[in-house]
């Protein structure tokens, strides 16, 4: 029994940490399972589905990232728990706006009710999208939907980099990148604790 209780107590978590770019870590200073997927809802779906068919025990996915902010008043980093793939459009055709034509409860994945909201979009925003978001990126929609069909637990956490349409967006993308790492890493150490015990 005793025995029992050790290996329990001293199971290690199965996770992953998906990034788009390898530069979006630059700082961290902890040795983590880390895939980086390359940019866009593609490439993301490539690289995870192909890392979760080949490592089946993994029980947490954690991405983390950049993204645009839609409101100025908003800075820093966002807990994001829910994911809208919003490049998708078939009102015309009698579907709901960004729902996937022929899917049922597509237009949105919600993994937390406690968090924001991300668009996901295959271009780098520079105007607010229609509908009600709190950020913008390019991947984890896609991320959510793979981790949904695969049983994973997926978490999310964004760090505003630039406010769409306001400034020089990209300059401040490439300025503010690398500085959510920190608050990312102690977010990453806590849950990993959490998830041990």
């Amino acid at each position: 029994r005793r025995q029992r209780q050790m290996c329990i107590r001293d199971r290690t978590m199965n996770y992953v940490v998906v990034v788009a770019l390898a530069d979006e870590l630059e700082g961290i200073e902890g040795n983590y399972n880390t895939l980086i997927t390359g940019v866009g809802k593609v490439n993301a779906t490539l690289k995870l589905t192909e890392y979760l068919a080949l490592n089946p025990d993994t029980e947490l996915v954690f991405n983390y990232g950049t993204a645009g902010g839609v409101d100025p008043d908003m800075k820093g980093m966002l807990h994001i728990g829910r994911f809208v793939q919003s490049d998708m459009d078939c009102r015309d055709f009698g579907f709901e706006q960004y729902q996937t034509p022929f899917e049922s409860n597509t237009q949105e994945i919600v993994v937390d009710r406690k968090g924001f909201t991300c668009y996901t979009q295959d271009k780098f925003a520079t105007t607010v999208p229609e509908g009600y978001c709190n950020v913008v990126d390019m991947e984890s929609y896609a991320l959510a939907k793979v981790c949904t069909h695969f049983g994973v637990h997926f978490k999310c956490m964004k760090f505003i980099s630039d406010i769409i349409g306001q400034g020089d967006q990209t300059s401040d993308w490439e300025a503010n990148k690398s500085l959510g790492v920190e608050m990312f890493e102690s977010a990453l150490k806590e849950i990993i604790k959490n998830e041990n015990k």
